[in-house]
């Protein structure tokens, strides 16, 4: 494969809009199949929870930080992102833009959010 994201600040991890149009599943029996990773029955991200509280402690630590204004929020919060949230209104256009546009702030991804969704 192709490393896309290469710290796990920017790391977006995979959302429906990601799964093949074809899934073959085939579950295992038991935990002594020799077909499953270690032995295990079961895997998966879950570290996205820990994840997500993170996510949400940041967004309401920078909405307690600036009370009324209009902070918004996208995954990955790069450090870059919530600086220019908290203080990108103080700063001249063309220096947001150009900030905006560094590539540390860049999606590894494809933006998913024009798909149409089921």
């Amino acid at each position: 494969g192709k490393l896309l994201a290469g710290a796990l600040a920017n790391y977006k991890l995979p959302e429906v809009y990601f799964m093949p149009e074809d899934l073959q599943v085939n579950f295992l029996e038991n935990d002594d199949n020799p077909n499953a990773p270690y032995g295990s029955k079961a895997v998966g991200e879950p570290p996205l929870l820990y994840g997500l509280g993170v996510f949400f402690a940041l967004r309401n630590a920078a909405r307690a930080f600036r009370p009324g204004k209009t902070l918004s929020f996208h995954a990955p919060m790069t450090p870059e992102r919530l600086l220019l949230e908290l203080y990108g209104d103080q700063m001249p256009p063309d220096e947001r833009q150009s900030a905006e546009g560094n590539g540390k702030t860049r999606q590894p991804f494809p933006d998913t959010s024009t798909k149409e969704k089921a």
